[in-house]
């Protein structure tokens, strides 16, 4: 995992894309796509990226969703596929396979 775009992400990058995935999370729909950059956060490393959620499922209990987050960073692409639930405080989780 050295050198690929996760690695480049700061503590500010870091809470920055939490908060941007769980604004992806709570706010869009299935396939829906939202840009992240941290470029005014002071990192030396331009990071891209693009967020989105798939495979929404309801029940009574919880709602479950699959984050794809794409990371752009010195020439390189790294795709996450995370699978999430929203716990019943309202936070977004993600679940152990």
């Amino acid at each position: 995992m050295n050198d690929t775009p996760i690695t480049y992400l700061k503590p500010k990058d870091k809470t920055a894309l939490v908060a941007e995935a769980d604004s992806v999370l709570t706010n869009k729909a299935d396939g829906e796509t939202q840009q992240w950059s941290n470029k005014s956060l002071g990192n030396s490393v331009i990071i891209d990226a693009e967020l989105s959620a798939t495979d929404t499922v309801k029940t009574d209990a919880k709602t479950c969703r699959r984050l794809h987050i794409v990371l752009h960073a010195k020439g390189q692409d790294q795709t996450l596929s995370i699978p999430v639930c929203k716990t019943a405080d309202g936070n977004w989780t993600v679940q152990k396979r």
